[in-house]
């Protein structure tokens, strides 16, 4: 298999990837939000981390669509469960077979609604640029260090309705 497509939607289970020994490319995608934040980066987690070793792992692609709103910014996801995705990337590239890894890490922070009497678009902008670098330089720590990893981290903001 050399690309296999995944998005957690639901905690029922993970996707059992240790029969997968041929996987080359992954593209897995993950819904957060202020409600249940915890249990689909857990299930991405826990889905990453039954891709076996040694693997073939070329390129791991990972899109987590981040719900925001006035009360719950970005930087309301900084504590969240980032350590388990930190050491399953660091996990699968070290046992890869390939040279090098490239991860890619799509953050997709969507804003409902954007009240612009109340609400700075540049603000909350900024807001999720300074989580994006700060998951770069300091929360994906062995990511980061990792030399087999060509680690990006891109985001957006999708605002869905300004008033």
């Amino acid at each position: 298999m050399s690309t296999l497509l995944f998005c957690a939607s639901s905690y029922s289970s993970h996707f059992d990837l240790s029969t997968c020994t041929s996987l080359e490319n992954a593209q897995l995608l993950a819904i957060i939000d202020n409600k249940n934040e915890r249990n689909f980066l857990h299930q991405l987690t826990d889905t990453l981390a039954a891709i076996p070793s040694p693997n073939v792992v070329k390129k791991l692609e990972l899109s987590l669509y981040i719900s925001i709103t006035q009360e719950d910014r970005s930087q309301h996801y900084r504590d969240i469960y980032w350590e388990g995705l930190d050491k399953q990337v660091d996990r699968i590239s070290s046992a890869s077979l390939s040279d090098k890894v490239d991860c890619t890490l799509h953050l997709h922070f969507i804003r409902r609604y954007l009240d612009t009497q109340y609400d700075d678009y540049n603000l909350i902008l900024q807001e999720c640029s300074d989580l994006a670098e700060e998951l770069k330089e300091h929360l994906l720590q062995r990511t980061n260090s990792n030399k087999r990893i060509i680690l990006d981290v891109i985001h957006y903001l999708n605002v869905d309705m300004h008033f």
